[in-house]
């Protein structure tokens, strides 16, 4: 039975971060906060959602409405030698069903809940040559692809989860660097018999540009993760890739490949069998580098993104390797009207034999795919109202785990400049790994 998410707890959370929070302002020189600049902005959407087919059944579709209020705001402060960002986002969904329930299931309001995002990310530069930097990203939710992009649940458990990054980089000269970095993950579920995961991983990179606009990564990773209310369950990944980006003026080209090894310990697991992959990454990007998931401005804009790996969160048989795809096209006319098509694909091939107990059967493999099409009218320089339509389509070759969804979205937001910042940045920061 999974740990409760309780008052205690959410009470340590807070007090880590503000623990977080007063760390970082020490790193602010303390005779120079006067002269920092800071920034403060207010944030709202409100979205209105019709699925088809709400909890992606292959039979007995249910329709069902959701409305959704997201109040918040984020915090800047700079200076010199020193960054600190802070974002808070409190999200309420209501859920409501289309027709009658039917008899033994559970209404689709029983799943409202009020959400959380708090994300801090801090720079400091000790040295002309010496960077250092902290993450932290907390988000109370029950949709498993707020922490897990590679998930293939459907379920709607309440989670809490937490991901703290401090890194280090350091500069030898012009052309090479080294940064290396540590993430603890924590996940927690509450009112669900899941088991709760810890992640402990690190990574390092070296870095050489020969020239500005040319960047090659040695990357090495190595992390680990735990069940620990499952006496035994747990692996050990180890990945090394290189990856290398070009940089154009208006074009960016990003290519890695790597291989990954995973070693599993579960109880009657024979820890021979281990898994193994062949690893890669691309994308084009049109215009220019994507910083933190934003696409810099233009009226037009195309990214294009393959990428391969084993999942993250799924234990010794429910481990699958991935294989997604994604495509998004859009364009600006008049400073005024915009529209967006984005395409995703997703190939999920199960590793475990069928022979092995609880396992999905190693040939399982699901193929997955999302279209969807984004009309939006510039209201104002912050304003943006948008008309959203796609369709969702999960084919399987066992039964069961077939599911057809189509859904349509009306969405206003007030939360940021579009304008100067782009307004592509969703699906890059979604599916960019």
């Amino acid at each position: 039975m999974a740990l409760n998410i309780t008052t205690p707890w959410k009470s340590l959370i807070l007090m880590i971060h503000i623990l977080i929070l007063s760390f970082v302002l020490a790193l602010f020189p303390k005779d120079g906060l006067a002269e920092s600049k800071f920034l403060i902005k207010p944030m709202i959407s409100a979205k209105a959602e019709y699925d088809s087919n709400f909890y992606k059944t292959e039979d007995d579709e249910r329709g069902v409405y959701t409305y959704i209020i997201e109040p918040g705001g984020m915090f800047e402060m700079n200076k010199n030698k020193s960054d600190l960002f802070l974002s808070y986002i409190m999200s309420a969904r209501f859920y409501d069903d289309k027709s009658d329930v039917p008899e033994g299931e559970t209404a689709a309001d029983e799943n409202n809940y009020v959400g959380h995002t708090v994300v801090l990310e801090s720079n400091f530069f000790a040295t002309k040559r010496l960077a250092l930097g902290l993450h932290n990203n907390l988000m109370y939710s029950r949709v498993p692809t707020e922490y897990d992009k590679m998930s293939n649940k459907l379920g709607m458990e309440k989670n809490l989860a937490n991901e703290l990054t401090p890194r280090v980089k350091y500069e030898y000269n012009n052309k090479f660097a080294t940064a290396l970095s540590y993430t603890r993950g924590d996940i927690r579920y509450s009112e669900t018999d899941i088991n709760d995961t810890v992640e402990n991983k690190w990574d390092f990179d070296l870095l050489y540009r020969p020239r500005k606009p040319i960047t090659f990564d040695l990357d090495y990773q190595h992390w680990d993760r735990e069940w620990p209310e499952v006496d035994g369950q747990s692996y050990t990944s180890d990945q090394a890739q290189l990856i290398f980006q070009r940089e154009f003026r208006s074009i960016t080209f990003l290519f890695g490949a790597g291989y990954q090894i995973r070693k599993y310990e579960a109880p009657n697991v024979d820890n021979e069998k281990d898994d193994d992959t062949i690893t890669y990454e691309a994308s084009i990007t049109y215009p220019a580098t994507i910083k933190k998931g934003d696409f810099l401005t233009a009226d037009t804009h195309y990214y294009i993104s393959a990428f391969r790996g084993l999942s993250q969160l799924t234990s010794y048989y429910e481990t699958f390797i991935e294989n997604s795809f994604t495509a998004s096209v859009g364009h600006i006319f008049s400073e005024l009207i915009s529209a967006k098509l984005t395409g995703h694909y997703n190939a999920s091939d199960y590793i475990r034999s069928d022979e092995e107990e609880g396992s999905h059967g190693k040939d399982r493999k699901d193929n997955t795919y999302d279209i969807s099409l984004d009309i939006g009218w510039l209201i104002s320089k912050y304003m943006k109202l948008s008309l959203v339509g796609g369709l969702e389509k999960r084919s399987s070759n066992l039964e069961g785990y077939d599911y057809d969804n189509t859904y349509i979205m009306i969405d206003f937001a007030f939360n940021e400049d579009f304008k100067s910042k782009g307004i592509f940045r969703n699906e890059a920061s979604f599916y960019l790994r």
